[in-house]
């Protein structure tokens, strides 16, 4: 058993979907604005990305089971790819 608690499978993860709080910046200094996002990682490449409101209890899917490749040409940059591209 590791001690990851994203790769822990017990009662509550079963039933519930394990989402981890990511801040997210844009801009530079004066100008950064921020939001949060919900990481939902299904496998070690492997994500969706979800806004959720607290208040009415809703989540909005921003990027559905994305899969990170690096670039083949250039090892210094990554590639997203989700099911519709």
């Amino acid at each position: 058993m590791t001690a990851d608690p994203w790769r822990q499978t017990d009662n509550f993860r079963l039933n519930n979907v394990s989402m981890r709080k990511v801040k997210v910046q844009e801009g530079a200094d004066e100008t950064v604005s921020s939001s949060v996002v919900h990481v939902q990682y299904h496998s070690g490449n492997k994500f969706s990305v979800y806004t959720v409101d607290q208040v009415a209890d809703t989540k909005e899917a921003l990027l559905e089971n994305a899969e990170i490749l690096v670039n083949p040409e250039n090892n210094d940059e990554l590639i997203i790819r989700t099911d519709n591209e």
